[in-house]
């Protein structure tokens, strides 16, 4: 609840006790429909459950997936659902029907982020294939981005229906556009160098990243200590900063509330994905930003 900042639900996963009806293993994504009706949430388990937030219940369980499902997004006002996973696919979902649509097959490495506002259109990132795809539904076909960079894309998020803006594990932000091949805008080292201890790497990867779809704020998070908010230009075409704000340990997921005023950081001792380093100062929770009072 965003107005007391208590929790008002929680729905346990599968234990050996027999307790609870959901996940066996690691959550990796959630997404809610624009109505507020649904939940669906993915992870390890190859599994997408399917909450019914109305009536505080499991309502059903897609199946189809090959291995981990690593992003999950509702078109707006509807009920299509379309989930990325490591097998490389991108999977339809009717939540109205309850039933398998159809799978895309594209990319030649993980599925990292995925994307969808209005139209029929996912946009996802492909990890070390270095691509982006724009899935045209309707037409049964794909658009495929790549950039010179070598290294993996890590996260993805639209900016509005024709740009969109990805992360790798360079610390690079990108921004694409629907109409050109290559990137309009890179903005390298975009989190500088991270510091641990007494000594200097380059490890700081782009994490996450978020944006108020159609306007010109936009986030990314590392692991450099700092959640870093930029300004695009009219034409999406370059990033400056605005600010920053401390925040310490990997910021493995991030959210904008529709009004643009809160911020929910998911906030991780390790990367979501592996367990190369260990802040063992920081604690795993959920951080909510209140950008009117920061």
């Amino acid at each position: 609840n965003m107005e007391n900042f208590k929790k008002e639900k929680i729905y346990h996963g599968s234990h050996k006790a027999g307790e609870g009806k959901g996940h066996k293993g690691h959550i990796f994504c959630l997404d809610i429909t624009t109505d507020c009706k649904y939940m669906a949430s993915g992870g390890q388990d190859k599994l997408i459950y399917l909450w019914d937030l109305e009536k505080d219940e499991l309502c059903h369980v897609f199946k189809g997936h090959k291995d981990i499902i690593t992003g999950l997004r509702f078109r707006q006002n509807s009920h299509e659902l379309y989930s990325a996973s490591k097998d490389r696919s991108v999977k339809v979902w009717s939540v109205d029907e309850m039933a398998y649509v159809e799978t895309l097959f594209g990319h030649q490495d993980s599925i990292l982020g995925i994307d969808c506002l209005r139209r029929q259109r996912p946009v996802t990132v492909g990890g070390r294939d270095s691509s982006i795809h724009v899935w045209k539904i309707i037409d049964e076909s794909y658009l495929k981005y790549e950039t010179n960079k070598r290294g993996s894309m890590e996260c993805l998020c639209m900016l509005n229906e024709d740009n969109y803006l990805s992360g790798t594990d360079d610390g690079s932000l990108v921004t694409w556009n629907i109409h050109k091949k290559r990137p309009t805008f890179t903005r390298d080292k975009a989190h500088g160098l991270n510091r641990q201890g007494n000594s200097t790497t380059d490890d700081t990867w782009i994490i996450s990243v978020a944006a108020v779809p159609n306007s010109d704020l936009v986030i990314s998070g590392s692991n450099d200590n700092n959640l870093r908010l930029w300004k695009c230009n009219q034409n999406y075409t370059s990033l400056s900063p605005l600010f920053s704000v401390d925040m310490p340990g990997f910021i493995n997921g991030l959210a904008l509330s529709n009004s643009g005023k809160f911020i929910a950081c998911a906030i991780g001792q390790e990367h979501k994905l592996g367990r190369w380093w260990h802040l063992q100062d920081v604690k795993n929770c959920v951080c909510i930003i209140d950008l009117q009072n920061t």
